[in-house]
């Protein structure tokens, strides 16, 4: 493969890496097993913990060499690592990967940590190691049994060197030759879980030992020829390549659909914007901005939740994770937060309400909160009549929203025309409503010739 990285300069990116990643019925067995399938919830972090290899891409020096003088060579050098491009090939494995080859004939999946020009694959055993322990007579030596872990080094498909523990716990080389036992070594892959690494068996065990290390091949071969690998998920594929840019400031973008669609343009997720919402009272869906476009849940990005039961319903803050698809790539966390709607009273009941003077009953307002209207009676503080404070002797409270009944006794004392209530709370007030009070000898006839109608203030 022939990578071209355009808009950043080459001395910007540090690494290209090819991840081979293939779909192992041991691991899937270990997982089921230790009860770990959440490793799998992040599919893309977890699947290239569980990769078998990493091929690195090599720069290509496309700089004209041979115009250079010694002189000029490393202004010119320079000058082409400040370029805004650069081009890199990676070694494809072309549907093939190595396979170790047990003195008995059986293969075996081998997990390639670095590259291929040094082939080394990790692998555990069980070591006895001597221990001081102390004891009621003194100090005693002891012998223990461990699980311990190896590095196998090939060269031109035969082992070379073993990286293990000695009886003392240090690890250090040694050559096939001077093992002095046979072993049982089960390969595996190192993956790290939070501060924690989990060592996952890819193959089945096989012995390695003096007598036997020169008969334990290492061969590049078609994958459907190593048993270790089958199409778990059955959708045809037994290995998926991921295509990995880091860049000197250890952030990572994944390429991979690149690859597949060279005419596309690809956008790392991680530029998102996740927008903040206002409490509605109803559940919300966050909003997902790069460059100030909106993107579509589905189409451009995967939303993912601490927890399927959790609802973006409650005022606060909700950690998401968001992948990039199709257009977009890569993976981010981010806040998704709720914040407190702008608090608003408003007249329900009441507005422009007319009372005669030498009535028996009160004049009734009805006063709503936009939020969380079932509070509404806890925040009310007092009353104002004309801009004015009133006794609360003057008035009833009741809950329901809450309910204000001017008594008739203060009305009878207010002149005879156009007033205003407004109703105070501890975070906000209603806008002054309008209310009328009438003579007690008024003349009905004049009601009807529209002298009195008022706007409505306050009402929404």
């Amino acid at each position: 493969y022939q990578v071209r990285i355009g808009k950043t300069k080459k001395r910007v990116i540090d690494d290209i890496t090819l991840h081979i990643v293939a779909e192992l019925p041991l691991v899937q067995q270990f997982v089921e097993e230790e009860g770990l399938e959440w490793m799998l919830n992040q599919e893309e972090e977890s699947d290239l913990a569980f990769s078998i290899g990493v091929l690195h891409g090599l720069q290509v020096l496309d700089m004209d060499v041979e115009s250079s003088t010694e002189e000029s060579f490393l202004a010119d050098y320079i000058r082409w690592l400040n370029n805004d491009s650069s081009t890199w090939d990676i070694e494809g494995n072309e549907g093939k990967w190595y396979a170790l080859i047990d003195a008995e004939g059986n293969y075996h999946i081998l997990a390639i940590g670095q590259d291929t020009e040094s082939l080394f694959t990790i692998a555990t055993y069980k070591n006895e190691r001597t221990v001081e322990v102390e004891t009621e007579d003194g100090i005693e030596i002891q012998t223990i049994e461990s699980d311990d872990y190896m590095g196998l080094y090939f060269e031109d498909g035969k082992i070379t060197y073993l990286m293990m523990a000695d009886e003392s716990g240090n690890y250090r080389a040694v050559r096939p030759k001077e093992l002095k036992k046979e072993l049982t070594i089960t390969p595996v892959t190192r993956a790290a879980f939070f501060t924690t690494m989990i060592d996952i068996p890819i193959s089945t065990p096989f012995t390695l030992s003096a007598e036997n290390a020169d008969d334990i091949d290492i061969v590049f071969t078609d994958i459907d020829n190593i048993p270790d690998i089958a199409d778990t998920d059955g959708d045809g594929k037994k290995i998926k390549n991921y295509f990995i840019v880091r860049d000197i400031y250890y952030s990572r973008i994944d390429i991979s659909d690149k690859m597949d669609n060279p005419a596309g343009i690809l956008t790392d997720i991680g530029l998102a914007e996740i927008q903040p919402a206002e409490y509605t009272g109803e559940e919300l869906s966050p909003v997902i901005k790069v460059n100030g476009k909106t993107l579509v849940e589905g189409k451009d990005y995967i939303l993912e939740k601490v927890s399927d039961d959790v609802v973006f319903l409650e005022e606060g803050d909700y950690l998401i994770s968001l992948k990039g698809i199709g257009d977009y790539t890569g993976f981010t966390t981010g806040i998704f937060t709720i914040k407190p709607a702008p608090v608003r009273y408003i007249i329900s009941e009441g507005g422009n309400g007319i009372w005669k003077k030498g009535s028996g009953n009160g004049l009734r307002f009805v006063f709503k909160r936009s939020v969380h209207d079932e509070d509404t009676i806890d925040h009310f503080q007092k009353v104002l009549i004309d801009d004015e404070e009133i006794d609360p002797s003057y008035y009833q409270v009741k809950s329901g929203s809450v309910v204000i009944i001017l008594k008739p006794a203060f009305l009878e004392k207010q002149s005879a025309g156009d007033h205003t209530i407004t109703a105070v709370f501890d975070d906000g007030s209603s806008q002054p409503v309008r209310f009328t009070i009438r003579k007690k000898d008024f003349d009905k006839k004049e009601d009807s010739s529209g002298s009195y109608k008022l706007p409505l203030t306050g009402v929404e």
